[in-house]
């Protein structure tokens, strides 16, 4: 797949594993650039890898997306060379327990990953 036949440029969160490495290839599919953002570099560049062993583009970038400074200079970075077209803000946790067994601290990391 030739650079100019990059239809869009997409960035996925969560992207190095599960639901959002899935999304990275069937995106990379459709000849998106894909932009694997995750916690874990190695599992982003897993993604990456496996993309571009099938014709496809892609970069990977680790940030932890509950951190918010690290979210903007991300972004920030990534705005310098890229426009993206599309965005799929896929990066959460699970929780089990209701919320009687559910410390603060922990609710406190659920708001900042999946909701913040």
């Amino acid at each position: 797949m030739a650079v100019e036949n990059i239809a869009k440029v997409a960035l996925v969160t969560g992207g190095g594993s599960g639901i959002g490495r899935s999304i990275c290839l069937r995106l990379a599919l459709k000849q998106h650039k894909i932009l694997v953002v995750d916690l874990n570099l190695k599992a982003a560049q897993e993604t990456v890898s496996e993309i571009i062993n099938n014709g496809g583009h892609a970069e990977a970038y680790a940030v932890d997306v509950s951190d918010n400074s690290q979210v903007l200079a991300l972004f920030k970075s990534i705005k310098e060379q890229h426009a993206v077209d599309i965005l799929v803000n896929n990066a959460g946790i699970a929780h089990i327990g209701n919320i009687e067994q559910t410390s603060e601290s922990d609710l406190d990391l659920l708001y900042k990953i999946n909701v913040k």
